[in-house]
C-alpha cells in the first residue's frame, strides 16, 4: 500500500467480522517515529519561515535598489503574502481532511521555494509583489497538514508539547533568516552587487533569496519517507470486500459544528490573530528600527536579532507547550486560552518601554523579554484548535485559524506600521512610535478576546465528546 495514502484500511477476517462495528484503533506511533515526524516538520517549518521572514532584514536594501516607499514594502511584506496564504489555505484544508498530508506538504514546499527563488530575480515592485504571492500560496499547504499529522501522532495530553516543538520552527527559521542575511552582508560589504553564473549581476538582497532556497532539497526527500498516520476518532464504513475505510464527512458538518461553537472558535482565532499581528508586524520592521534609530548596519542588526530570537524565542516556544500541558494536568481545562491571556497582558509593559529607549543597550534589554513572551503561544494556539475540533474537521479548522492569523497578523501588521510611519507620524525616523502603537493595541485586544472565550472553550470541550459519539454512528 502507498505509504502516503490517507485511506487507512483494516481488513477484518470473515470469521471474526462484526459487520456494524469498526475494529479498534491501532496504538499511536512509537515515540521514536512520532518525534522523527515532528523533527522533519520542524525543519520544513523553519524553511518556510526563512522564505517568509527574510524580507524584513532586506527592507532598506530593497528600498534603495528598487526606489520603494515604506508603504510599498509594507504591501510586499504583508498583503502580497498573507491574502493568498489565507485564502489558499481554505481549499487546502479540505484536502488535508481527505488526502495524503505528507504529499500535500511535499508539493507545497517545492512550489513556495520556486516562488522564493523568483524573488531574487525581481527587478521592480510588481515582480516582487507577484513572487511573494507565490510564496504565500505554497506555504498555505504546510501548517494545516502538519497540525493534523501531529494531532494523530500523539495522545491529546501531549499535543501542546508536540506542537510547541513544531512551533520552534518559527523561532529557528525566522531568526536564521537575519543571520544568513547578515553573513552574506558581511561577505559583500565592499560590493553592492556580484556577478553570478547564468544569473548575471545581482544585488546582495537577491543573493539572500537564492541561498535560503537550498534547504528544500534534503527536507523534501525526508518528507517523502514520512507515513501518513492513522486518522483517529472519525467515522468509518466497510466496503464490499469487508475492509474498513474512512467515510466521507457528511456535507455541512463543518458549518454545523462552527455554528454550534462559533463563540469559542471566533474568540480563539481572533484573539491569537491579534498576537500574531503584533509579532509579525514588529519582527518585520525591527531591523529597520535598529538601523534608523540606533545606526546599526544590516550585518549588525541581523546578528543581534537573529541570535536573540534563536535562543530566547526557541526557549519561549518550548516553555509555552510545556507549561500549557502542566496547567492542563493541574485541572485548567481552558489552559490553551488562559496562557494567551497571560501572554497578552505580560508583554505590554516591556513592549511599551523598549521602543522609547535612547540607547540601543536599554532598548535591547527590554526587547528580550518581549521575544520570550511573544514566542510562548506559537504551539499553544494551534494546539487549541486540535483540542476543540473533531478529527474529521481538523484540516479545515486549521485552515480557518490560519486564515484569521494570516489576514490580521501577516496581512495587516507590516502594512499598518508602514502606513503609520508614512502618514500618521510622517517621518521614517519615528518608526519606534509605530511599533509601540501596534504592539500595545494588538496585545490588549488579544487578551480581551481570549479572556471572553475561556468559558465558551470549556463548554465546547464538554460538548465535543457527545459530538464524536454521535458522529461515529
Amino acid at each position: 500500500m502507498d505509504p502516503h495514502s490517507s485511506e487507512t484500511t483494516e481488513p477484518t477476517p470473515a470469521s471474526e467480522a462484526m459487520p456494524d462495528v469498526p475494529p479498534s484503533e491501532p496504538p499511536y506511533p512509537s515515540p521514536w517515529k512520532a518525534w522523527f515526524t515532528v523533527a522533519v516538520l520542524v525543519g520544513i517549518y523553519m524553511n518556510s519561515f526563512l522564505d517568509r521572514q527574510i524580507l524584513g532584514l532586506l527592507v532598506e536594501d530593497i528600498k534603495a535598489s528598487l526606489s520603494l516607499s515604506d508603504t510599498q514594502m509594507g504591501l510586499i511584506g504583508g498583503p502580497a503574502f498573507a491574502i493568498f496564504y489565507a485564502f489558499g489555505g481554505l481549499p487546502i484544508g479540505y484536502l488535508v481532511d481527505r488526502k495524503s498530508r505528507p504529499l500535500i506538504i511535499v508539493f507545497g514546499q517545492i512550489f513556495w521555494t520556486m516562488a522564493s527563488f523568483s524573488c531574487g530575480l525581481a527587478k521592480g515592485f510588481g515582480q516582487l509583489f507577484g513572487s511573494r504571492i507565490g510564496v504565500g500560496i505554497g506555504e498555505a499547504t504546510l501548517s494545516p497538514s502538519a497540525y493534523s499529522i501531529i494531532a494523530d501522532s500523539f495522545p491529546m495530553k501531549k499535543i501542546a508539547t508536540a506542537l510547541g516543538v513544531y512551533g520552534v520552527g518559527i523561532s529557528i527559521g525566522a531568526n536564521l533568516a537575519p543571520i544568513i542575511g547578515a553573513l552574506i552582508g558581511k561577505l559583500m560589504e565592499a560590493d553592492e552587487t556580484i556577478v553570478l553564473p547564468f544569473l548575471g549581476e545581482r544585488y546582495r538582497w537577491q543573493i539572500v533569496f537564492f541561498v535560503i532556497c537550498l534547504p528544500t532539497i534534503p527536507l523534501t526527500i525526508m518528507m517523502m519517507f514520512i507515513r501518513d498516520p492513522f486518522r483517529r476518532n472519525i467515522r468509518r464504513k466497510q466496503d464490499a470486500s469487508g475492509v474498513w475505510r474512512m467515510a466521507k464527512p457528511p456535507r455541512g458538518e463543518l458549518i454545523a459544528y462552527l455554528r454550534k461553537n462559533w463563540k469559542t472558535v471566533g474568540c480563539h482565532n481572533i484573539g491569537y490573530a491579534w498576537l500574531a499581528f503584533s509579532g509579525y508586524g514588529i519582527s518585520y520592521w525591527l531591523p529597520a528600527f535598529y538601523m534608523r534609530r540606533h545606526g546599526f548596519s544590516m550585518t549588525e542588526v541581523g546578528f543581534l536579532i537573529g541570535f536573540t530570537g534563536l535562543i530566547v524565542g526557541t526557549a519561549g516556544t518550548v516553555f509555552g507547550g510545556w507549561v500549557t500541558d502542566k496547567m492542563m494536568a493541574m485541572g485548567y481545562r481552558d489552559a490553551k486560552m488562559r496562557v494567551g491571556v497571560i501572554v497578552g497582558l505580560t508583554w505590554i509593559p516591556f513592549g511599551f518601554i523598549y521602543p522609547l529607549m535612547d540607547s540601543w543597550q536599554l532598548a535591547y534589554a527590554f526587547m528580550v523579554p518581549t521575544v520570550f513572551i511573544g514566542s510562548i503561544t506559537f504551539g499553544v494556539a494551534p494546539a487549541g484548535i486540535q483540542e476543540i475540533m473533531p478529527n474529521s474537521l481538523r484540516g479545515q479548522a486549521s485552515a480557518i485559524f490560519i486564515f484569521f492569523n494570516a489576514l490580521i497578523g501577516l496581512g495587516l501588521a507590516p502594512l499598518s506600521i508602514g502606513l503609520a510611519t508614512d502618514y500618521l507620524f510622517k517621518d521614517e525616523m519615528k518608526i519606534h512610535y509605530s511599533i509601540l502603537l501596534v504592539g500595545f493595541a494588538a496585545h490588549l485586544l488579544a487578551a480581551l478576546f481570549l479572556w471572553l472565550g475561556m468559558k465558551h472553550y470549556r463548554k465546547t470541550l464538554d460538548d465535543l465528546e457527545d459530538w464524536n459519539a454521535r458522529s461515529a454512528i
